[in-house]
């Protein structure tokens, strides 16, 4: 039974640091850079780990795919659930709140969280 407590106050644990929190000098850093591989980089790439700048490593992604609507870098993962930020291609784009899959939460100018339920 206590193996049991731990490991679920384990896993509550973890469920709160799937996305990083970044402040507003690091957001800016994350967004040049996910802009930079949406120029060096075709849609449907999943970025290789050695070409992630120093602002989208510092994340410890676990991994970077460039979709057609941007640049997704996934922080955590659990079976089919996904869990990261993502730069739009276009900054002025809407994307679907809470409730939605994916979904979306605005952190910063250009800069999301997602949730992909599966």
């Amino acid at each position: 039974m206590r193996t049991l407590i731990l490991a679920l106050a384990l896993l509550l644990t973890s469920a709160c640091s799937r996305v990083p929190v970044v402040d507003a000098t690091e957001a800016a850093a994350v967004v040049k850079a996910a802009q930079e591989l949406m120029n060096g980089f075709s849609i449907g790439d999943s970025i290789p780990a050695e070409r992630w700048p120093t602002a989208i490593r510092s994340l410890n992604p676990d991994s970077v795919l460039l979709a057609e609507e941007g640049l997704y870098i996934q922080t955590a993962s659990f079976f089919v659930e996904a869990w990261g930020l993502f730069v739009p291609r276009d900054p002025s784009i809407s994307l679907p709140g809470r409730g939605s899959d994916p979904s979306y939460a605005k952190m910063h100018t250009s800069l999301f969280s997602y949730y992909v339920a599966g």
